[in-house]
């Protein structure tokens, strides 16, 4: 007998769902069309109108486009004839390492067990084992960490099983996540300085509090950086980060944890630590995804300023913000 599953319009499985539709489908069509021409005239678009790219990304990327969108913003194609065009297929056939094996068989049933595609018996599961054994052939060193499969999940729902592994290849290296996985994971060490340097910047207040408590991004951040809030926001915010994360690099995951906690700001001032703990659990329901997009390119952060902050991480002249 057929399981009777309801669907939202991304696959994932969802209770009591009632038809999806646009109130703006003139619009959306519009919107698809001007998104089909910036994909046709891509290459003159991103040299010569990179600011123009920038703010249709951050008004979001039409569901339909948004895996060739994800694709051209990440240089794939570059990636590919890099390396060649049978570099994947080798990849498959080499064996991987048995720990890596392992972890990754481990894992798989806790990515994304609420979409269709991941479910047991279903076409991801099998796509997402070989993408992540294939990515821990292609980088031994890192091989394979806990995160990494929600990562290559969300692009398995967008594009194929090869481009999918060229995302990840990106998100490592063009985008600098790799440090967050590696042994060790020296980059979240190094991000946790960041996100302390900003909270007090932006919310004196509430970081002293959050100090006094010695309530530490440790204690419930790491997987939020590491997925980029997969884990953490509902699907259409989630995808809006996505957008802006592969347009305009790692500063977008500073500017949202900054957000995340801006609208809570007055009332977790008042709150105990267990308190505080319990609302971070439901703070991913505070924003519609384009109030969050808009708050979290309100604020001021160059890129400079990022850079900064690694130098005074790297160099440690600033102790105060390693452990508060």
């Amino acid at each position: 007998m057929t399981e009777d599953v309801k669907l939202d319009k991304h696959g994932f499985i969802v209770q009591n769902a009632t038809l999806q539709k646009s109130d703006h489908i003139g619009r959306d069509n519009a919107r698809i069309l001007k998104w089909e021409d910036m994909l046709q005239r891509w290459d003159y678009n991103t040299k010569r109108r990179p600011t123009f790219i920038k703010k249709r990304v951050r008004k979001g990327i039409p569901d339909c486009l948004r895996g060739r969108v994800w694709a051209e913003l990440a240089q794939i194609r570059q990636l590919k004839s890099t390396y060649g065009e049978n570099y994947y297929k080798t990849l498959l056939e080499t064996e991987t390492d048995a720990i890596s094996a392992e972890d990754i068989m481990r894992d798989i049933d806790r990515t994304f067990p609420e979409h269709i595609l991941f479910r047991e018996g279903n076409l991801g599961q099998p796509a997402l084992i070989r993408t992540l054994k294939a990515y821990s052939v292609h980088d031994p060193e890192l091989g394979y960490c806990q995160g990494m499969g929600f990562l290559i999940a969300m692009f398995l729902i967008y594009m194929s099983e090869e481009d999918a592994f060229w995302m990840l290849v990106a998100v490592m290296n063009k985008y600098q996540m790799r440090e967050l996985y590696v042994p060790g994971m020296p980059g979240v060490y190094k991000a946790f300085y960041k996100i302390n340097a900003l909270f007090k910047h932006f919310m004196p207040q509430l970081w002293r509090h959050f100090r006094d408590l010695s309530l530490l991004p440790s204690m419930f951040a790491p997987s939020w950086i590491m997925t980029l809030y997969i884990t953490l926001f509902p699907i259409e915010v989630t995808l809006r980060i996505l957008d802006t994360f592969f347009c305009e690099g790692p500063k977008v995951i500073y500017r949202v944890y900054i957000i995340a906690f801006k609208k809570a700001k007055e009332e977790m001032l008042s709150m105990t630590l267990d308190e505080i703990l319990e609302r971070i659990k439901t703070i991913q329901s505070d924003f519609a995804p384009d109030e969050l997009i808009k708050n979290a390119f309100g604020i001021s952060l160059s890129r400079k300023k990022l850079k900064e902050l690694d130098k005074e991480y790297e160099t440690g002249q600033n102790s105060e913000f390693v452990n508060w």
